[in-house]
């Protein structure tokens, strides 16, 4: 689920709910069997893009109709894609890992060109090991890529990557946050990272230096933060926890964020989206 702009991505990870805060009752009107999980989705115009479990893994969806949604293109990816940012002709993908240190198939980050929607092709030698780790978020603002992994004792889990030249993207920098990095926003010179754990979850990184991104705060906001959103002065912060599982954040002063509000969903947040006035929250059952 997603709307159609591309800085407001949803994601619905296995078994779940959709809560709507409008009033009014969302209606299905269309859909596409993919015979699988569907992990992630990222919608541009008159595509989807979607990362599976199983089958092809990537797949790029004609939504020109609602009512007859048609799977226009594919690719089979070794690992199940785990998340999706498209900006101009190119999806960026993350995937869990494969066994081994050899690209392509080994490799957790990966760019593919879906210029034409009915032949995606991954760009030769696009791919990227991240330290044999799930990547499991992607964020895309101009020529940066910045990835999210499984928290990796030896290694590094936030990743900045040039990705200027399609075909050779470079890490610019690796930053041990000491936890798994399940959600990334970017706004302006900072990133918003949200991570697994009970401490220091929700953290805010000067990105303004790539080579260098710099610890701005730390915030504890509750259990394993899965999903975030950054709109204005607040970001929208959604956890595992059994309580307050929907936190807002004021970050106007990025060096002391502060809880303004929390509402008990009594289930696990999943992804969230922001629409002005309006929050959307993808949820599964506790």
């Amino acid at each position: 689920i997603a709307t159609s702009s591309p800085s407001a991505l949803l994601t619905l990870a296995g078994a779940g709910n959709f809560l709507q805060t409008a009033q009014g009752t969302p209606v299905e009107i269309g859909g596409v069997d993919l015979a699988t999980a569907a992990n992630a989705i990222f919608v541009v115009g008159k595509y989807a893009y979607i990362g599976t479990g199983a089958e092809d893994r990537f797949r790029i969806i004609d939504i020109a109709r609602p009512d007859a949604p048609v799977t226009e293109g594919t690719i089979s990816l070794p690992a199940s894609a785990t998340d999706i940012f498209v900006s101009g002709r190119y999806a960026y993908v993350t995937n869990q890992s494969v066994a081994g240190t050899s690209c392509p198939t080994q490799c957790e980050f990966r760019i593919i060109d879906v210029s034409n929607a009915q032949a995606p092709v991954e760009v030769t030698g696009s791919s990227l090991s991240l330290d044999n780790t799930d990547a499991n978020a992607v964020y895309v603002v101009g020529k940066y890529a910045y990835v999210g992994t499984n928290d990796n004792a030896t290694a590094a889990d936030f990743y900045i990557i040039d990705i200027s030249d399609p075909s050779a993207p470079l890490i610019v920098s690796s930053t041990d946050v000491s936890a798994s990095v399940n959600a990334i926003y970017v706004s302006g010179k900072f990133a918003y990272v949200g991570a697994s754990g009970t401490t220091n979850n929700f953290k805010i990184y000067d990105i303004s230096n790539p080579a260098s991104p710099l610890l701005v705060s730390n915030f504890d906001a509750g259990t394993g933060v899965n999903a975030l959103y950054v709109s204005g002065k607040y970001a929208y912060v959604g956890n595992e926890a059994t309580s307050a599982d929907f936190i807002i954040i004021d970050v106007s002063n990025p060096a002391s964020p502060s809880s303004v509000a929390t509402l008990d969903l009594a289930d696990v947040v999943n992804s969230l989206s922001v629409a002005g006035r309006y929050v959307y929250a993808v949820i599964t059952t506790a």
